[in-house]
C-alpha cells in the first residue's frame, strides 16, 4: 500500500509504560528473600528486613493459604519481627 492510502487509518492507541503481574513481583520478592538469606555479615541480617518487604509485598498483592497454616505463618512473623527487633 501506499503511504496515502495508509493516512486515513488510525491505529490503535498503545499504553506505554512497565507493567509487573502480581506473580512476578511475588516471585521477585521471594528470590531476593532466598538470595539475601546466605549473607549474614551485619546484624540485623539483609534477610530480616527483606522478609518484612516480602510481608509487605504479599499484604498487598494478596497471599492465600491453607487455614491450617495461619497459626505457624503467624508464629514464624511473630519470630522474625522480634529478630529484627532484638
Amino acid at each position: 500500500m501506499s503511504a496515502l492510502a495508509d493516512r486515513g487509518r488510525a491505529e490503535p492507541a498503545r499504553r506505554g509504560g512497565l507493567r509487573i503481574s502480581y506473580a512476578a513481583l511475588k516471585r521477585g520478592a521471594l528470590w531476593l528473600l532466598t538470595a539475601s538469606s546466605g549473607l549474614a555479615l551485619i546484624e540485623p541480617s539483609p534477610y530480616e528486613v527483606v522478609f518484612l518487604l516480602a510481608v509487605f509485598v504479599f499484604a498487598i498483592t494478596g497471599i492465600r493459604f491453607s487455614q491450617k497454616l495461619l497459626p505457624l505463618a503467624l508464629l514464624l512473623l511473630l519470630y522474625n519481627i522480634g529478630g529484627t527487633f532484638s
